[in-house]
């Protein structure tokens, strides 16, 4: 049995964070950089832009692991690669051509394993795994951050699993129109959280002028 936490202590205590600043201090706050994100949306919405963006921004804050479930290693994703300008991170950042939740489970044990793990896009793990297999992962590597993200259905994460994982997730948010919307994160607070995200400036400005 764990032992409680003085009043005093949980006041007192201090916990790391990543510094983040401009447009992701005013849409995430400064987080953990450990726990669970969940981004989702529908086709076209942005989804594995924002993806690539948080592998490179995210980088700087630790080695970061991009596994690519929904696209795989192949032209289409060299060439959002190349748009992203993801050569600018080195060594920081490497690519997972559709690695399957048992082999990641075995990656992660290595000694060398990557800090930050994004995984695009969860639903490609249907049948593979249960979200008391996610759980168990996430506390079994509790010094770790795990960016997921999801289709979505209606208005709502795709798969029983990712209805799940959303309510367990630290940050959250959806996709629309390459903006990130209805962010929720738990590291909002007096220096930023919150704001909308523009994931790609041209397509969410036509995106969002066709909707007034």
């Amino acid at each position: 049995m764990k032992k409680a936490i003085s009043n005093y202590n949980v006041s007192k205590a201090r916990f790391e964070e990543m510094p983040f600043d401009g447009e992701w201090l005013a849409s995430f706050g400064c987080p953990a950089p450990a726990g669970c994100w969940l981004i989702y949306g529908g086709s076209g919405s942005g989804k594995t832009t924002f993806g690539l963006q948080a592998a490179k921004y995210l980088s700087r804050f630790g080695r970061v692991a991009y596994n690519s479930l929904e696209q795989g290693w192949g032209k289409s994703l060299q060439g959002a690669w190349e748009r992203e300008g993801m050569i600018e991170c080195g060594k920081n950042v490497e690519l997972e051509d559709r690695l399957d939740f048992a082999d990641m489970n075995i990656k992660l044990l290595k000694r060398n394993a990557r800090k930050i793990w994004i995984i695009d896009s969860l639903n490609y793990w249907d049948g593979q795994c249960r979200i008391e297999d996610i759980k168990r992962m996430l506390e079994k590597h509790a010094d770790k951050l795990f960016v997921f993200i999801a289709h979505e259905s209606g208005t709502r994460p795709k798969g029983s699993i990712a209805q799940r994982l959303y309510y367990h997730a630290d940050v959250k948010a959806r996709a629309r129109g390459y903006r990130l919307t209805e962010i929720n994160s738990r590291f909002s607070d007096v220096r930023g959280g919150g704001a909308d995200f523009t994931i790609w400036q041209e397509g969410a400005d036509n995106y969002w002028i066709e909707k007034l």
